[in-house]
């Protein structure tokens, strides 16, 4: 969902661009070749994995799968949660609007079947990329990439739920 007319944009209306508290998704999408997504985004230039917020009634498996299907026009065939990021540190926020939101973030791994995922009007180019050229190669990405994708690597290593 785009975000004007989603919950999060409705509290807005009201609220306006002060600091907020919404929760959210970090995915890290893979391919059939376990190639990362990563796109472009328009409002910060820089690159990010798939990301989005809870809207009501979403559990956080279903907000991963919405936002899979929304950023890259495709179904996840499988997701699972690997970790949870809340340090207010690495989750709070500030969009080129003024809005500031603290958005812990469950983190998944999600796989989709084919690499001919579509981006979205959040994104100018999209690319899918080895995890760790991921890490290494976009530095300055938006939000918790950088951390979701280290958190991914640790968890892939140690098969532990990752906490930051």
């Amino acid at each position: 969902m785009p975000f004007v007319g989603s919950d999060l944009w409705k509290v807005r209306q009201k609220w306006g661009s002060g600091p907020l508290v919404w929760p959210g998704i970090t995915a890290v999408v893979l391919n059939e070749e376990g190639k990362v997504w990563m796109g472009l985004r328009t409002d910060t230039r820089t690159w990010s994995i798939v990301g989005g917020y809870y809207e009501l009634g979403d559990s956080a498996e279903g907000c991963a799968r919405r936002e899979v299907k929304e950023e890259l026009g495709v179904e996840a065939v499988e997701v699972r949660m690997i970790g949870v990021i809340t340090d207010p540190v690495k989750t709070t926020l500030k969009y080129p609007n003024g809005h500031e939101i603290q958005s812990p973030s469950h983190v998944f791994m999600v796989k989709v079947k084919g690499s001919d995922a579509l981006g979205d009007d959040e994104h100018s180019a999209f690319k899918w990329v080895e995890v760790d050229e991921a890490v290494t190669a976009f530095k300055g990405m938006f939000g918790y990439s950088a951390t979701a994708l280290g958190m991914y690597k640790a968890w892939l290593a140690s098969g532990e739920f990752q906490l930051a």
